[in-house]
């Protein structure tokens, strides 16, 4: 019976072979047109010059198996091995690793080209959405087979049944944006140890309020006009370009001279409004200020030409910031045929910036103008009720912040006078709410942690200017 068996099995794989001898072919065929070889190499060279990178990688990679070519899927391996080890990652340690396996691919790793990893997270969307073609073309083809060799309804239909769950398993199930249990915890091991996550915006007593702006998440400024929203934007701008990170800021209010003027008044002791008028008596500290600008402020991305959402989302995808900072979005240019009210219009930016946010890996920050309800009240402190005609800004964001600037409104009897500002914490999704005063130095747009501190700013800036005066006359 055993033998009779086997016999059996022999025939029908000779049987199968020759009504289908065209499988195998047509699969080599066209899975060839499915890989991108230069979507697998900028993935493996991007992480042999920059290994931090690896979290972003393993959103869309879960398994080596994605790698179409042999040579990419052996060193991937590698790199995942080390990382899992906790070793470095660069060209020596793969190599080395690769030579203990009996694999010799130096010549190979050595003429991948360095490319910048600013796009990593797309070449390894790319490589992942090939695999799942690859995936789905090669059941469609054992489908076809199967239906070629069966006749009855119910067989047919078990088929398109089995064919729709391994179409949902790679389509759905198995999304690029989903994870397997393992890669999640070492995301969220790096989130909670290294705060790989978070953006923080270089001011203490902020950061210590809502520790930071997470990564995938929309964080508010919003206050009245000349009550410091932009002023504060600018300064997280400052102190997350010194910090190094990758920043993107559309100006939608004010040209973006301005804001490298503001930028020189802050690293200098030259006011801003001087150097619209008396910029020769001070060309030398503009001058030191413009150097200053050039060697530290490349990764800054300043617009102000973005008129459009759509404008805006193609350029943070080609940059891909670690923060996008938007002021304001009240300016921020819809089609004259869309008919949408303001309320609609935010709620629409919102959603958008949140998905762009989770797709790139980044924290945005956008800056809003409240309603002029607060005009109205004894009590010009505001509330986030004031944010109801931006529709979906409370509910979308994570940390909603409101700047108050007392001397605007009462100049005479403000308790800080001119040199305090007031920060409201008005929604904390992690944390809790509070507020707290911050200095505020107008001459140099310079956020600082007291009043006191504030005033003694101006004081140094204006003795320091004092003596540069002296010297020139």
């Amino acid at each position: 019976m055993k033998e009779k068996d086997t016999k059996i099995k022999e025939i029908k794989k000779k049987t199968d072979s020759n009504n289908y001898p065209q499988h195998n072919e047509r699969f080599n065929q066209e899975t060839t047109k499915m890989f991108s070889g230069i979507s697998e190499r900028e993935v493996i060279g991007c992480i042999l010059q920059d290994d931090s990178i690896i979290p972003k990688v393993l959103k869309f990679i879960p398994t080596s198996q994605v790698f179409y070519h042999n040579d990419h899927e052996i060193i991937w391996k590698s790199i995942y091995h080390l990382y899992k080890t906790n070793k470095k990652i660069d060209l020596p340690t793969v190599c080395n690793h690769l030579a203990a396996k009996g694999y010799k691919m130096t010549f190979y790793l050595t003429g991948i080209e360095i490319v910048s990893t600013a796009n990593v997270s797309n070449h390894a969307k790319t490589i992942y959405d090939l695999y799942i073609r690859r995936k789905l073309f090669d059941t469609i083809l054992k489908f076809e087979k199967r239906l070629r060799n069966e006749s009855t309804y119910k067989d047919i239909s078990t088929d398109v049944s089995y064919l729709s769950k391994i179409s949902e398993k790679f389509t759905g199930v198995v999304s690029v944006d989903d994870k397997n249990i393992a890669s999640l915890t070492d995301d969220v091991e790096q989130q909670i140890y290294k705060k790989t996550n978070l953006v923080q915006t270089g001011l203490a007593k902020i950061d210590k309020a809502i520790v930071g702006m997470t990564k995938g998440e929309i964080s508010i400024i919003a206050g009245r006009p000349g009550n410091g929203k932009s002023t504060l934007a600018l300064n997280i701008v400052k102190n997350m370009v010194l910090d190094g990170k990758k920043v993107m800021l559309i100006s939608r209010e004010m040209p973006s001279v301005e804001i490298v003027k503001k930028l020189i008044a802050m690293h200098t002791n030259v006011k801003n409004k001087e150097m619209r008028g008396n910029a020769h008596l001070h060309k030398k500290e503009i001058q030191k200020g413009l150097d200053f600008i050039r060697k530290h402020y490349k990764s800054l991305y300043l617009f102000d030409n973005l008129r459009t959402l759509d404008d805006a989302l193609n350029e943070a995808k080609k940059i891909q910031p670690d923060i996008i900072i938007d002021d304001h979005i009240g300016f921020i240019e819809f089609p004259h045929y869309d008919k949408q009210d303001v309320r609609h219009r935010i709620a629409e930016i919102t959603r958008r910036y949140k998905w762009l946010a989770k797709d790139i890996d980044c924290a945005v920050l956008l800056v809003s103008q409240l309603n002029r309800n607060i005009e109205h009240r004894v009590d010009k402190i505001p509330r986030l009720s004031d944010l109801a005609e931006s529709g979906n800004l409370e509910q979308d964001a994570e940390i909603v912040v409101f700047c108050y600037y007392p001397y605007v409104y009462e100049y005479d009897n403000s308790e800080h006078g001119e040199f305090g500002t007031q920060i409201i914490v008005a929604k904390n999704r992690y944390g809790t709410t509070c507020k707290f005063d911050m200095g505020y130095d107008g001459d140099s747009a310079m956020i600082l942690d007291s009043p006191a501190e504030a005033k003694a700013h101006r004081e140094d800036r204006v003795l320091t200017s004092t003596e540069l005066a002296e010297e020139l006359f």
